[in-house]
């Protein structure tokens, strides 16, 4: 280490604050993509539990039960821990396991469009703008209930937003979709990247 100076653009109290060290990963993240890689790569040997136990800092043994309970409930494992089909699957999207057999029930559904955009906005950010200014705050909160046409999906709202953007769009070019995003306060960026 050598002397000098440190720059922070944060006050003495928020640095005071702030812990030594980041909490690990396994302990800020959900689990049931972590237990669902545990039984692909370990399949035979041991449990989950007993698995992730050994690792350094271990989550609780309760967030464990949890995300074990989730993947048993959705079908991706069976109650001694295996794998079934949809397990199997699952493990190998990229994705958390809600979202993958959401993702895999639409194609089944043939409705994929739709789920897709939803669930990149789930994995991704959500693009509804939620200004400062309470006249404008509520201004987008009229345009999202405009979106959500009388029912309570944020997710068909979603889905309604990005196809208006999308329209937007071919009709006249980035121009004319971020002018449509600020009109009904949207994140350019965020349906941007939703689209691909």
């Amino acid at each position: 280490c050598q002397e000098g100076i440190c720059y922070h653009l944060f006050s003495q109290t928020r640095a005071a604050s702030l812990a030594d060290n980041q909490l690990a990963e396994i302990l800020r993240t959900p689990l049931e993509e972590i237990c669902l890689q545990v039984k692909l790569l370990k399949s035979s040997a041991g449990t989950v539990e007993e698995f992730l136990n050994a690792a350094i800092e271990a989550p609780s043994t309760r967030a464990v039960k949890t995300a074990l309970d989730v993947l048993v409930a959705m079908g991706a494992m069976d109650h001694e821990q295996n794998l079934t089909d949809l397990g199997r699957l699952l493990a190998d999207l990229p994705v958390h396991p809600k979202i993958g057999k959401m993702l895999l029930l639409a194609i089944m559904f043939d409705c994929l469009d739709p789920v897709l955009v939803a669930a990149c906005s789930l994995a991704y950010r959500n693009p509804f703008v939620v200004p400062v200014d309470n006249r404008a705050r509520a201004e987008a909160q009229r345009c999202r209930e405009e979106y959500q046409a009388g029912g309570f999906s944020d997710h068909l709202a979603l889905v309604r937003a990005f196809d208006g953007w999308e329209r937007e769009m071919q009709r006249g070019g980035r121009q004319a979709g971020q002018q449509y995003c600020r009109k009904h306060y949207l994140n350019y960026n965020t349906l941007d990247m939703i689209s691909g």
